[in-house]
């Protein structure tokens, strides 16, 4: 079934002016020279522990570089970049002068006639941009100023369903794309959360922030948790960064995103080490079932 969703609840940082690279290329896992006005990537900012602060798709856009992530993030995810820009005399900050929405699903041609093939690369079409995103099918970003946005919304909704946030977001996670929420700032590695696997990971671009720890753990470490996408049975709200438990009620892990898909069921992705047996709570009454 083809679908769409305006993303209200991701916003974008905006990083212009001549040194907006150099400060991007020295704190990104990705690797600033493969960002271009045709190809975007999927990125973290990490702490120099090599944990994951923020991750985001980025792209240039209008001589400027967009870090598209969850709102909620956009504050922290500011203050902790502008610790490193007040050296290169920049001032990121955060912004809605685009709009976004996501398509999941083959439009008709006579809508969208040009449509990028390979995953992250961008075309322009008719005053906004489309970037190919991870999925089994055909799955598409589109953003542009809000005049351009509104207009096509208005004019995909009549051919697509149209999307709930967590019907979005179950998607994602159906493909291992994580997101980083409030609660799960700082908790992960990037191997943790598989971003070497989504191409958002460079390990030949030079020094950044936390590339030792990463690049350790890529070539010389040994990788514990895995990312697993498991479903629970609850009444109750399940949150990113709650715990959940092995069969002898010690933590076994870390919810890494959650959506409501049919309630009461709920669609987890968990970092762990484990794959059976595991629990929402520490006396066993809340199974996941993977």
């Amino acid at each position: 079934m083809s679908t769409i969703i305006k993303l209200n609840h991701l916003s974008c940082l905006k990083v212009c002016g001549d040194q907006a690279k150099a400060l991007l290329q020295g704190q990104l896992t990705c690797h600033l020279d493969e960002i271009t006005s045709v190809q975007s990537r999927l990125g973290a900012h990490c702490n120099p522990q090599g944990r994951v602060l923020s991750f985001f798709r980025i792209f240039y856009h209008d001589n400027s570089y967009f870090l598209h992530m969850p709102r909620d993030i956009l504050p922290l995810a500011l203050a902790t970049l502008n610790k490193y820009a007040i050296f290169y005399k920049l001032k990121p900050v955060m912004t809605d002068e685009l709009l976004f929405i996501g398509l999941n699903g083959q439009p008709p041609s006579h809508l969208l006639s040009h449509l990028p093939v390979s995953t992250d690369d961008i075309i322009y079409q008719n005053d906004f941009s489309i970037v190919k995103i991870p999925g089994l099918h055909h799955r598409y970003l589109i953003f542009g100023a809000a005049d351009a946005i509104e207009k096509l919304y208005e004019t995909l909704k009549i051919h697509f369903s149209v999307l709930t946030t967590d019907a979005w977001k179950l998607v994602d996670i159906q493909h291992k794309i994580p997101s980083i929420t409030p609660d799960t700032i700082g908790k992960f590695l990037p191997h943790e959360l598989f971003l070497h696997e989504l191409n958002a990971v460079s390990f030949n671009k030079g020094c950044y922030t936390g590339q030792e720890i990463i690049a350790r753990m890529q070539y010389r470490g040994k990788l514990k948790n895995q990312l697993q996408i498991c479903t629970l049975t609850s009444p109750e709200k399940v949150l990113p960064g709650q715990d959940v438990y092995d069969a002898s009620g010690k933590v076994a892990g870390t919810i890494v995103d959650a959506c409501e898909s049919i309630m009461p069921t709920h669609t987890l992705l968990i970092s762990t080490p484990y794959i059976t047996s595991l629990f929402l709570d520490a006396h066993q009454q809340l199974p996941l079932a993977f």
